[in-house]
């Protein structure tokens, strides 16, 4: 993430232990790539003057880095919507507040130390997915300065809300959590997982955002382009879909991409996705009616009225493809929907932090 290094720091006592201990958090972090910081030239030229006697080794290397930098960050980071500003609270703020996108964090809050920002998914492949989406929004918009830095973690499916909660109970570095949206048509109400992670993420006192997708899982989330490359089930999969009359591509967000959809399924169901899947649902039971195999024996599994998915590593191969494959193949696959560029742009915002540059002696 980014942070704003606020021209109040050229005032801080250089002998607090407590405020040294917090800067020198904050240029070990960027020191390590963990994190990007970024202040005015004439402010960090003043705020070093006042604090580099007082630091370690390695953060005076850091100093230095980021005084080299600067100039190459000024031109760049205007592209970050999310950030924060670190600012000498007057009033002994230990918390940080948040206007819209950008949060204001008091100098002591860096006290414990500052490790990467967190993707928190609801398994390790989602949140890996959104480290990759970082990564092509980086390439997407020549972001050469940065690179990409985080700790992806598994939210356990549902489990999803208590991770999150332990998470913003225990650390202080920033997050962002993403889950899909569980729906099964356009009209379903907010399920319990998106309710608690909403909730918690409201806090103020946290470097912590939440995403929802609006699609039923994160496979339906991914490029058709993309799935089509990966899963050698995607034609007949859609050749399937697009021979039941009424079929339209609004549909896709909601299916279930995995397993497919089945006429049992269905009709388990409430009015409102019955009347959502009413095509399925009559061509389903059309085909049973005419059947042969059906009208000798009551066969719920039969062929006749389900439609196969792609299957359960539909987010795995289409990771792995993208890993194993050079970016004359893959380039551009995440290029077509806005939705897949604002992902990857609130990503990035998250996980940038400098690309590996070694600091020059002055």
């Amino acid at each position: 993430m980014l942070f704003i290094l606020d021209s109040s720091l050229i005032g801080l006592d250089p002998d607090s232990e407590e405020l040294n201990r917090a800067i020198t958090s904050l240029l070990l972090s960027y020191q390590s790539g963990h994190h990007l910081l970024f202040m005015e030239m004439t402010h960090l030229r003043s705020l070093r003057e006042n604090i580099e006697h007082t630091l370690s080794y390695s953060g005076k290397k850091a100093l230095q880095t980021l005084y080299n930098k600067l100039p190459v960050y000024k031109a760049a980071i205007g592209d970050l919507a999310h950030f924060a500003i670190v600012y000498l609270p007057e009033n002994g703020e230990l918390l940080p507040t948040r206007q819209g996108n950008i949060w204001r964090v008091p100098l002591p809050y860096f006290c414990p130390g500052l490790l990467q920002s967190t993707i928190l998914g609801e398994n390790d492949r989602d949140a890996e997915l959104y480290i990759l989406l970082a990564n092509q929004y980086r390439s997407k918009k020549k972001l050469y300065p940065f690179a990409v830095s985080g700790r992806p973690r598994s939210g356990g499916g549902s489990g999803v809300v208590r991770v999150l909660d332990n998470y913003l109970a225990t650390e202080i570095a920033p997050c962002l959590c993403v889950t899909d949206s569980d729906k099964v048509h356009p009209g379903c109400g907010k399920s319990a997982t998106v309710r608690g992670c909403e909730e918690l993420a409201r806090t103020e006192a946290k470097l912590v955002k939440y995403l929802m997708l609006e699609e039923r899982e994160i496979e339906n989330f991914l490029p058709p382009d993309l799935l089509e490359r990966a899963s050698p089930e995607y034609s007949a999969f859609i050749e399937n879909l697009s021979n039941v009359a009424g079929y339209s591509d609004v549909m896709w967000n909601y299916l279930d991409i995995k397993d497919g959809i089945k006429l049992e399924w269905i009709e388990r169901k409430d009015e409102p996705t019955k009347r959502f899947w009413n095509c399925f649902l009559e061509n389903f039971r059309l085909k049973r009616e005419q059947c042969m195999q059906c009208n000798i024996a009551d066969i719920r599994s039969c062929g006749c009225s389900k439609i196969n998915g792609l299957g359960e590593k539909v987010l795995e191969k289409s990771l792995d493809f993208i890993k194993n494959n050079p970016p004359r193949l893959t380039g551009g696959v995440f290029d077509n929907d806005s939705r897949w560029v604002d992902a990857g742009k609130l990503a990035f915002a998250f996980l940038v932090c400098p690309a590996g540059e070694t600091a020059r002696q002055a």
